[in-house]
């Protein structure tokens, strides 16, 4: 009678281990195939959000505002921040020297290429601005080898069109820091102008 409890309470061990680990693969497995793209692309969103709200802290660290001082800056300074984020299309431009491999003359020799270098490139997608994309279209066809001209009159005529946006933009941008200067003291006025926001 012993014997027989004995490999019943061992087969009831057997096969709960089974079913335990079955269930524990499983899950990690389920969780491989949920940590792909769209999980990574949550985590980066929910990092650069992180990022800003602790840039939002150090920026009132740095203004020394009290709580009451706070509320009446922070949505000034989220508008000064909105406005100038989407009045931003223009495109930096560096040269790269790399050196070519290969026979003859050109062997060793540094050739300059050129990259784009737009000021929203570590801007999440879904944040550009239609004037930062349509920009961005721009600078593929201009890397690109056989665009046709009619691409790129669209894609010009259509930037300049958002650029015109751009400059009301510009406009109320200066009003709305304007109307966040009226409201900080010198000492808070000078962090900010440190810190590029007037």
């Amino acid at each position: 009678m012993m014997k027989r409890n004995i490999i019943t309470l061992l087969f009831v061990a057997c096969v709960s281990l089974t079913v335990f680990t079955a269930r524990t693969l499983s899950q990690t497995a389920g969780s491989k195939e949920r940590l792909g793209l769209p999980d990574l692309k949550r985590k980066q969103e929910k990092k650069e959000a992180n990022e800003r709200r602790r840039g939002r802290l150090i920026e009132k660290y740095a203004l020394k505002a009290t709580e009451e001082q706070w509320k009446i800056i922070e949505p000034r300074l989220k508008r000064v921040r909105l406005l100038r984020d989407q009045a931003r299309s223009t495109v930096g431009l560096f040269l790269v020297s790399s050196s070519v491999s290969g026979s003859g003359r050109t062997k060793g020799a540094m050739i300059p290429t050129m990259q784009w270098n737009p000021s929203w490139k570590n801007t999440p997608t879904a944040e550009l601005t239609d004037a930062q994309k349509t920009a961005n279209r721009l600078m593929d066809l201009v890397d690109k080898d056989h665009t046709t001209d009619e691409q790129f009159r669209r894609q010009m005529g259509s930037l300049r069109q958002m650029r015109k946006k751009e400059a009301r933009l510009k406009e109320e941008l200066i009003e709305a820091r304007e109307e966040l200067r009226q409201r900080l003291t010198p000492r808070q006025e000078a962090a900010l102008v440190l810190m590029g926001w007037l």
